[in-house]
C-alpha cells in the first residue's frame, strides 16, 4: 500500500496488477469510493478485491471488537455507510495504530462484504492494508 504514495497519475493510470484472486487488473480499476462499493455490493456482486478511497471518523469498539465507520456527505460525495471493521482477534496486533487511521483520508485494501448490519470491509493489519493520504484535524466541541 504504501508504494501507491510514490506513484504518478499516469502510472497509477497505466499499471496492471494480479490480484491475490489471480485477476489481472488496471490499479485505476481497483480504487473505488465507498458508493461504488456499495452499490456493486447491493447489486449483487460476488466477492471482489479493491482498494477502497474514503474519509475514516473515530474508532468505535464494540464489544471486543473494533468498527472505524467511513464518512459520508461532504467534498468526497460518499453518501453510503460503510465500515472497516476490526474482528476481536486483530485488535491487539493493530492497536497502536488505530488513532493514525482516524480522521484520515484513507486507501484501505481489501475484500468489501454486506451483512445484516451493512457493508464493510474487515481489516486484519492496518500496516498493510491501510494507506492514510491526508490527515485532517479533529474539531474539539
Amino acid at each position: 500500500m504504501a508504494a501507491l504514495n510514490s506513484l504518478s497519475s499516469e502510472e497509477m493510470e497505466n499499471l496492471w496488477l494480479i490480484t491475490e484472486d489471480k485477476q489481472r487488473i488496471k490499479l485505476k480499476d481497483l480504487i473505488k469510493t465507498q458508493d461504488q462499493v456499495v452499490q456493486e455490493l447491493t447489486a449483487g456482486a460476488s466477492e471482489f478485491i479493491c482498494i477502497l478511497r474514503g474519509a475514516t471518523g473515530k474508532a468505535q469498539q464494540i464489544g471486543s471488537n473494533h468498527k472505524i465507520p467511513l464518512t459520508s456527505g461532504g467534498k468526497y460525495g460518499n453518501s453510503q455507510k460503510f465500515d472497516l471493521f476490526i474482528p476481536a482477534s486483530f485488535v491487539e496486533k493493530n492497536d497502536r495504530n488505530i488513532q493514525n487511521i482516524e480522521n484520515a483520508l484513507i486507501y484501505c485494501y481489501g475484500v468489501p462484504i454486506k451483512n445484516y448490519y451493512g457493508c464493510k470491509i474487515d481489516v486484519y493489519s492496518i500496516t498493510h492494508q491501510i494507506l492514510v493520504l491526508r490527515k485532517f484535524e479533529q474539531k474539539l466541541t
